[in-house]
This record gives C-alpha cells, sequence and structure tokens, in this order.
C-alpha cells in the first residue's frame, strides 16, 4: 500500500517567532522537511529541528508559473513517499501569499493539506506600531490591497495538477528532442549561510504621469471606499500612490505611516501626510516587508504612546556576550539604530577532553535516562562536541529525559532535534532533586555543567542511581584586554548603558576591578540586566539603580531601553 505523507501550508507570521501559533511550533518540530522562500526571517527557521531537510525556494521561482509547478511537483513526489512536509509562508498563507494557489494543487492531486493560519503583516503592522485600523465610532472601514498600483493587472488563476509524463522525451516538429524539465527542489540537511530578515526589493516604477485614465478610475474608487486604506508593496510607487489619492478626493493633509519590518530588529514607522509622502518616505530600498497605511487613525498613535525605535539611534551601549553564550543580540541591536560594543569579558573554551569522554561512552549515551543541561551554552557545546567526536545529535535517544534550566534553552534544544523540560528561570541544583526522588536504581544520569554546580546532586544521586557522570562543557577564564577596555570605555564616558547577561558577568566584574571600583564603574553607567540572575547578582551587591528586561530576547532587550530613554526624554521634558 503506498504510503501518503501530508503538507501543511503554514503561515510564520511577520517576523518575530514570538507571534508563531502553538499549532506552528509543533508542525515546525515534526515536519520531515521544511520548504521556504528567502523572506522567511532566520528566528523563524532555528526553530527547525537540526536535522531537518530544507529546500528554498526562491521568490523568482514562486512569481513564475512554471517554475512554481515544478516545485510543486517535486514537493507532490516527497509526499507520495510519506513526507511530512511544512510549507512556509511569511504572514499568512492566504493573504499576500500563494497559498490559495498550493492548496488547490495539492488537493486536486489527491494529497493530504492542513492549512495553519498565520498572524498577517496587514494586520499585525498597525498593532505593533501603535495604530489601530478601526476605532469604533470614529473608524469603521478598512480597505486593503497588494497592489498593482499601474497598469492594474489581472491576476492569474491557479496553477492545474501536472499532467502525465511520457517516459520517452517528446520530439517536436523539427524532430529534434525537447530539453527535459528541470528539477524542482533542491533538498539540503541544513542552511549553513546566514538568512537574511527580509526579501527582495520591489519595481521601481513610480512614474505617476503615465497612469491611464482607467488607474485613475481605480483609484478613486479605492480612495472612497473605506476610512482606512493598507497597501502593501508600496514603497516602490509612493508618487502613483500619491497621484492616485489626491485624484481620488483623499485630502493632501490626511497622515499616512510607512511601517518596515513590523516585529523584527529593524522595525520602524515614518509618519507624514498624502501631499509630502513622496518626499517624507523615499527612503532607500529596504528588504524588510513595508506597509502603507492612509487615514486619520494614524493620528490616533501618539495617544496611544507608542514609542518608537528611533530613539534608540545613536546610543551606545555595551555588551558584555561571552563566546558560546548562545545568545546573537549584537545584529538586531545594530540594526535599530544603537552603537553596539561588544565586549567578552568571559573567554569560554571546550573543556579539555570533553569531546574523547562523550565518544567512549557512546554506547551508554544511547540508553541513557536523563540529560540534565546548566543553560543554553551547555546545549549548544554538548551537541557540538558529539558532533566533533562524529557522533549524531540523535546519539541521545528521544525517549532520554532532558531537564534544563533557563526558557531559552528550549529552543536551543530544540535546533538540534530535542524537546525538554524547564526546571526553572535560575540555576538551582536542589530543585533537580524532587525530580529523582522516586526513581528507580536503574536511571542512567548524565549533568552537563560546571562540576561546582552539580558535584553536590551527584554525590547524592549516585546511592539512587545505576551510573551518574557530570561532564564540564567549557573551561572558563577572564580576558584581561575586554576588562581593561570596558573600563577606560566607562571611564571616558563614551558609553551610555552596559547590558547583563548572567550573574557570572557581575562576578568577573567584581573580582577584576575590586569591589569599590566596581561599585563606583557601575554608577556612570545606565545598567539593564537581560535575565533574573544578573538582577540578583547586582543585588547581592547592593546595586539597586538598574533597569531589567524580561529576557534575553532581542524584543525585550530594545522595548527596556526604548521605555527607559523615552521616559527619561518625558522627564527632560517637564
Amino acid at each position: 500500500m503506498e504510503q501518503r505523507g501530508k503538507i501543511y501550508l503554514l503561515g510564520v507570521g511577520p517576523g518575530d517567532p514570538g507571534l508563531l501559533t502553538v499549532r506552528a511550533l509543533e508542525v515546525l518540530r515534526k515536519c520531515t522537511l521544511a520548504v521556504y522562500d528567502e523572506q522567511i526571517p532566520r528566528p523563524i527557521l532555528d526553530r527547525l529541528p537540526e536535522m531537518t531537510e530544507r529546500a528554498v525556494v526562491t521568490i523568482t521561482e514562486q512569481r513564475d508559473a512554471d517554475d512554481r509547478l515544478r516545485v510543486n511537483e517535486s514537493l507532490a513526489a516527497q509526499l507520495k513517499q510519506g513526507a511530512k512536509v511544512a510549507r512556509l509562508y511569511l504572514g499568512d498563507p492566504f493573504l499576500m501569499g500563494f497559498g490559495g494557489e498550493d492548496a488547490l494543487y495539492f488537493r486536486s492531486v489527491g494529497l493530504d493539506v492542513e492549512i495553519l493560519p498565520g498572524v498577517s503583516l496587514a494586520m499585525a503592522s498597525p498593532s505593533l506600531s501603535g495604530i489601530p485600523i478601526m476605532q469604533r465610532g470614529i473608524f469603521k472601514s478598512v480597505f486593503f490591497t497588494a497592489g498593482p498600483y499601474l497598469g492594474n493587472s489581472p491576476v492569474t488563476g491557479p496553477i492545474g495538477p501536472p499532467q502525465p509524463v511520457e517516459e520517452e522525451q517528446p520530439k517536436s516538429a523539427s524532430g529534434e528532442e525537447s530539453k527535459p524539465t528541470r528539477a524542482g527542489l533542491q533538498i539540503r540537511r541544513r542552511r549553513k549561510n546566514p538568512i537574511p530578515w527580509g526579501g527582495v526589493t520591489t519595481s521601481t516604477q513610480t512614474e505617476a504621469e503615465k497612469m491611464t485614465p482607467g488607474d485613475l478610475a481605480w483609484w478613486k474608487a479605492i480612495a472612497e471606499s473605506a476610512d482606512t486604506l493598507l497597501l502593501a508593496e508600496a514603497h516602490a510607487h509612493l508618487a502613483v500612490i500619491q497621484r492616485g489619492l489626491l485624484q481620488g478626493g483623499r485630502a493632501a493633509s490626511e497622515p499616512v505611516a510607512l511601517i518596515i519590518g513590523a516585529s523584527r530588529p529593524s522595525h520602524q514607522v515614518i509618519i507624514s501626510s498624502i501631499g509630502e509622502m513622496v518626499t517624507d518616505l523615499s527612503i532607500p530600498p529596504t528588504a524588510d516587508p513595508a506597509l502603507l497605511v492612509v487615514g486619520d487613525v494614524v493620528n490616533l498613535r501618539s495617544h496611544i504612546g507608542f514609542h518608537d525605535l528611533e530613539i534608540l539611534r545613536g546610543y551606545r551601549i555595551a555588551l558584555l556576550d561571552p563566546a558560546g553564550s548562545g545568545f546573537d543580540l549584537v545584529s538586531p541591536l545594530e540594526q535599530s539604530g544603537m552603537l553596539v560594543s561588544r565586549f567578552q569579558i568571559i573567554k569560554r573554551t571546550p573543556a579539555q577532553g570533553l569531546v574523547d569522554g562523550l565518544v567512549e561512552i557512546r554506547r551508554d549515551l544511547r540508553r541513557l535516562s536523563t540529560l540534565v543541561f546548566r543553560g543554553p551554552r551547555e546545549i549548544d557545546g554538548f551537541f557540538q562536541a558529539l558532533g566533533s567526536g562524529g557522533l549524531d545529535p540523535h546519539t541521545i535517544s528521544g525517549n532520554c529525559r532532558i531537564l534544563m534550566f533557563e526558557t531559552s534553552s528550549e529552543d536551543v534544544l530544540r535546533r538540534w532535534g530535542h524537546t525538554g523540560s524547564v526546571v526553572a528561570e535560575k540555576f538551582a541544583a536542589a530543585l533537580l532533586k524532587r525530580h529523582f526522588k522516586e526513581e528507580k536504581r536503574t536511571e542512567q544520569i548524565v549533568l552537563a555543567g560546571e562540576p561546582t554546580d552539580f558535584n553536590a546532586l551527584a554525590k547524592w544521586l549516585r546511592p539512587r542511581s545505576q551510573s551518574v557522570s557530570v561532564f564540564p562543557i567549557f573551561e572558563e577564564a577572564p580576558s584581561p584586554t575586554d576588562l581593561v577596555s570596558l573600563k577606560e570605555m566607562i571611564q571616558s564616558g563614551d558609553l551610555d548603558a552596559l547590558i547583563l547577561t548572567s550573574g557570572r558577568e557581575v562576578e568577573m566584574l567584581e573580582e577584576a576591578w575590586g569591589e569599590e571600583e566596581f561599585a563606583y564603574l557601575m554608577d556612570q553607567v545606565t545598567l539593564f540586566s537581560a535575565c533574573q540572575e544578573a538582577a540578583a547578582a547586582l543585588r547581592m551587591r547592593y546595586i539597586d539603580e538598574f533597569k531589567e528586561a524580561e529576557s534575553v530576547r532581542t524584543d525585550a532587550v530594545l522595548h527596556a531601553i526604548s521605555t527607559h530613554l523615552t521616559h527619561e526624554k518625558g522627564t527632560e521634558a517637564k
């Protein structure tokens, strides 16, 4: 009997992985093949298990009917062999995407299709920018279009099912064989090169004088259709849109907002009016999705109190990001306009003998009952060491119970194709005892982290378990050069803020500078704690003047900094 697979047409939202649906995360974890284009952000793809097969379909291939058919034919062949395929779409698959065409195709050839709605770019961009597209009693209607803005070309119909292909190549009228159909997909185990946050630039055709009477009539209908207009893919057509709206009867003073990269680190909002939009909104082309909002709802933004990331531009921060931390905050913080200096005050290198030790017990790893990780750094270090020893990440059985600390550990572990349970946000070895109290002596346990963290627990476990091993993942040492550079930067006044991502960073600074000088230097900059551990370490040293970010996630850090700066700006104004 032929094994049938299933395809999931999955909307991933506007870009922030925090806006993925719970169902979408479930599918990403279990799919055997993920198919996506260059618009899908890297943080979304990081939710895929490390061993998931991947295939990239370019924007050009998506828009070309022949290329799209070849891709779908290749996917259909994979599905008929039992593959579980996740086809990823930015936003929602049925809005501004090709999900409808794909759904019709796969249904027409008798394949199992599941539609997973996503947070649409059209709805999310205004909301994330503080613009309510409807307001009861004032603004009651919305019109949305993805173009076109010049020529008003008709939309083509769905692509039909593939035709049967003869084994022999058909011959043309001249008797020559026709060119063979090229492959639809190139599948790879993983994508090594970084994947950009955005997509491709749109056409530069913005010559408003080429608009026909039919174009102007189309714009008049749009201008009169609703209180609020949402225009996607509008960045390259500002002159056409301006002329069309003014000819259609909209006032030149009516506000507009260009929203770029909503939910992403580069998220920005530029406010203008219909009369001034061509001048104000003509910024360099961006790879991030852009949406133009037209209407008086834009004025509500300032009353709601939404803060622009523009306030971050030029803000000078230092990030203590140790090697191997697993947190890549530098790039998104720089995209927001801040000036970021990175100091690796703690140098971490793989522990001596780690790779050889794991290879030596490789058979025991396959029968492992419980694996405990100190945090996300240890997870990455452990599985990288497995790879260095020629072992697959799935050397660790799926039946193994994995326990870990810190919420961010869950995402890091998922990238290696495993799932586990977060014991607590802050590490405490004592909390692990309750997980082992009722266990039988057949337990085989590995504790991955510093011996100082796990030695006492290991001693308690050994009489209760068959075997217990403690694997130090890193060797840690201070970096004198970075510590001196950071100190000089604070003393010179060239730094506005310092972001702390772990309690160990606080300890290292105090050890290097001494108690009194540490307290003095910490008073010279604004401190941001990006985890509970760092906040606790500061309070233990009687430092209470610091700002707390909810977590080390980029959006949490950006929100904490922008809120602080907005509050400072408001205080100065008073």
